[in-house]
C-alpha cells in the first residue's frame, strides 16, 4: 500500500505512453474542434518506453525480469493504451467540449497556471469552463481496467494506489507537456 518508487515511477511511465489530444473524434455540428490525435508511431514509441523503463525498475515487482516479464509488461502497456483510446473517444463523442488553444503567457508562474487550467478544463459550446472529462474519465477508465491483468488487484490498497498514481501522473504529465510546449508558441504579456 505504500507508495515506492517502482510503483511511481511504473505510473508515471504508464501515463507517458499516450497523449490524448482533446479532439481526437469527429466533433458535433455545434462544437468547432480542430487538433489531431496521436499517432501509432508516437503512441508505439511511448509503450516500448514505458516497457523498457518498467522492465529495467522492475515494476511491478510480481513481474520477473524475464522475456515473459516484459511480456507481460508489454501486454499492460497496450492494453492501457487501447483502453485509454477507447475511452477517450467514447467520452469525447459523448460530452463533444473544446480545448482552449489560445496560447499561455510567458512569464513561469503564469504559464504553469495556464497549463495546468488548459488541462483539467474545456469549454462548452457556449464558451463555458468545464471539467475535462474525456481526460480525467478515460484515465480512469483505462486504469481500473488495467487491474483486470495487474498484479495490484489483488489488494485493495494497491490496487487504490495504482489507480490514483496513474490517474495523477496522467494528468502531470498532460500538463507538463502543455506548458512547455506553450513556451514556444506563448503570448507576450
Amino acid at each position: 500500500m505504500f507508495l515506492t518508487f517502482p510503483r511511481v515511477a511504473a505510473a508515471v511511465m504508464s501515463a507517458t505512453c499516450v497523449h490524448v489530444a482533446a479532439a481526437q473524434v469527429r466533433p458535433s455540428a455545434d462544437t468547432a474542434v480542430a487538433a489531431a490525435g496521436p499517432s501509432l508511431l508516437r503512441m508505439s514509441a511511448g509503450v516500448v518506453l514505458g516497457v523498457t523503463v518498467a522492465q529495467v525498475i522492475n515494476a511491478p515487482e510480481a513481474w520477473p525480469r524475464t522475456a515473459g516479464g516484459a511480456a507481460r509488461r508489454l501486454a499492460d502497456q497496450s492494453g492501457f493504451v487501447a483502453l485509454r483510446v477507447a475511452s477517450h473517444r467514447g467520452l469525447t463523442r459523448a460530452v463533444p467540449w473544446t480545448a482552449s488553444r489560445e496560447p499561455c503567457p510567458v512569464g513561469i508562474a503564469a504559464r504553469t497556471w495556464c497549463a495546468v487550467t488548459h488541462t483539467l478544463v474545456v469549454h462548452d459550446r457556449h464558451g463555458a469552463p468545464r471539467p475535462d472529462v474525456a481526460r480525467i474519465g478515460s484515465l480512469a477508465i483505462a486504469s481500473f481496467g488495467s487491474l483486470l491483468w495487474r498484479p495490484e488487484r489483488a489488494a485493495r490498497g494497491d490496487a487504490s494506489v495504482f489507480v490514483l498514481s496513474r490517474v495523477g501522473s496522467g494528468l502531470l504529465i498532460a500538463a507538463i507537456r502543455r506548458g512547455v510546449g506553450a513556451r514556444g508558441r506563448a503570448a507576450h504579456e
